[in-house]
């Protein structure tokens, strides 16, 4: 028995004995605590445990906190940053996210997709190297002075007639209704391909660019923007009534509209940034920038609300290409190149057709703008185009017989009252430095 208890007592570890002494130091007790330590160290493991599973449970928690709140929104921040960067027209098309992203998270990120859309909005698709080239920059410092690039396109001009005098009688209004304009006309280009440049007042310049597709029709998608943009003019119900105000009708008459003039023009212009470091513009230099701003000017002369260059009828196809005619040959201020200029009839004179919902106005639907011509129209333009013919290679006295006869199938017709008045004031004789065109003195 001795023997075993011996045996036990070695078993046991120093930590697990406990010795106690008489007074006299005569007799030693030794208590073992091997049970009490084994429940300590239990409860030690299940503590760590415990610990173990509290660290990582907890930890993945803080970090799928740190993620959401601070990691996935710079993310998304740096990849819109960097859409921008690579193509700065996208900034419209990022759709904002709905995830769980904070309320200060989403804020900035808001903010940064507003700060590309005013970019964009600001500078144009002909601003959009500037942008992309300051935002991949790795410095402070802005530089939005970078050479431009050379393109093709249609120009396009678009006017607002009698603004003048519409300015003086809506005053504070007058920006809402010129913005009214804008975000038509400006929505009639985006649609067929084409890019608002610059706002001027009461003008636009508009551009399509020249792109090396098979289905890329410059010309047709320009000449369709400003006929759709003619029928949304007509149709706003916002201009309509503003057309309608007595002290309107009393200064501009009863019968007035929102008119617009169009010019286009096809050639090339560097597209870039003009200004300087406090102040800077992205647009088009070109003097052929400036000759669609002269067409436009000369739709007033020729009474007509579309003028196009021979240059742009080269890339216009299709129906609309059918409702086009020559009206004289030019050349505009600041250009002695010589011009042939085409019209589009808005209003087809031979099937003409009064609006039911809009008193003494034409018929300005978009099947009456953009639908083929009528038959009798047909024919009265093959005719009007011999007798400009004749004009050009100087045999007025033809020419005359001929618009006499076109006068007989239609009494009003502006572009041939202004070819026969200049005919008229020379007695039907051409002059002897007549080269087949005459200029354009009038911006």
């Amino acid at each position: 028995a001795l023997d075993e208890l011996q045996f036990a007592f070695d078993q046991l570890r120093p930590s697990e004995l406990t010795y106690i002494q008489s007074d006299d130091e005569d007799i030693t007790v030794v208590i073992s605590k091997r049970s009490t330590e084994q429940m300590r160290s239990l409860f030690r493991v299940c503590e760590s445990i415990f610990l173990f599973f509290l660290l990582v449970f907890g930890g993945s928690a803080f970090a799928n906190a740190v993620y959401l709140l601070a990691v996935m929104p710079v993310e998304r921040m740096l990849f819109i940053v960097r859409k921008i960067a690579d193509d700065p027209l996208t900034a419209l098309k990022v759709k904002r996210s709905k995830g769980d992203l904070s309320i200060e998270a989403r804020m900035v990120e808001g903010a940064l997709l507003r700060i590309g859309q005013l970019l964009q909005v600001g500078f144009g698709e002909a601003g959009a190297a500037i942008i992309a080239r300051n935002v991949k920059s790795r410095g402070g410092k802005i530089n939005a002075l970078i050479p431009g690039e050379k393109v093709s396109a249609v120009f396009g001009f678009c006017d607002v007639r009698k603004f003048t005098a519409v300015t003086e009688y809506l005053q504070q209004d007058v920006m809402v209704f010129v913005n009214v304009i804008a975000d038509i006309v400006h929505t009639a280009v985006a649609r067929n391909g084409g890019s608002p440049n610059k706002n001027i007042g009461d003008a636009f310049l508009l551009v399509w660019k020249d792109k090396d597709e098979a289905s890329n029709i410059p010309g047709d998608r320009a000449l369709r923007s400003f006929l759709e943009a003619i029928v949304d003019v007509k149709r706003n119900p916002y201009l309509h009534e503003i057309c309608r105000r007595p002290d309107l009708q009393e200064c501009l008459g009863e019968d007035f509209s929102v008119d617009l003039g169009f010019g286009l023009h096809f050639g090339w212009a560097i597209e870039g940034a003009i200004g300087s470091s406090m102040k800077v513009d992205a647009s088009y230099l070109s003097p052929h920038v400036n000759i669609s701003s002269r067409l436009e000017a000369a739709t007033k002369q020729y009474g007509v609300m579309i003028l196009l260059s021979g240059e742009v009828m080269e890339h216009v196809r299709g129906v609309l290409r059918f409702r086009c005619r020559r009206v004289d040959r030019v050349t505009v201020k600041g250009s002695s190149t010589p011009l042939d200029l085409y019209t589009y009839d808005v209003i087809d004179p031979f099937s003409m057709q009064m609006a039911v919902s809009l008193p003494r106005m034409w018929d300005y639907s978009e099947e009456a703008v953009l639908g083929p011509p009528s038959t009798e129209y047909t024919s009265y333009c093959v005719l009007f185009n011999e007798g400009v013919e004749l004009y050009i290679e100087g045999e007025w006295e033809g020419a005359k017989r001929v618009f006499e006869e076109c006068e007989r199938l239609c009494r009003v017709d502006p572009p041939r009252s202004v070819l026969t008045s200049f005919m008229a004031e020379r007695g039907w004789v051409k002059p002897e430095e007549w080269e087949g065109y005459r200029a354009l003195t009038e911006k």
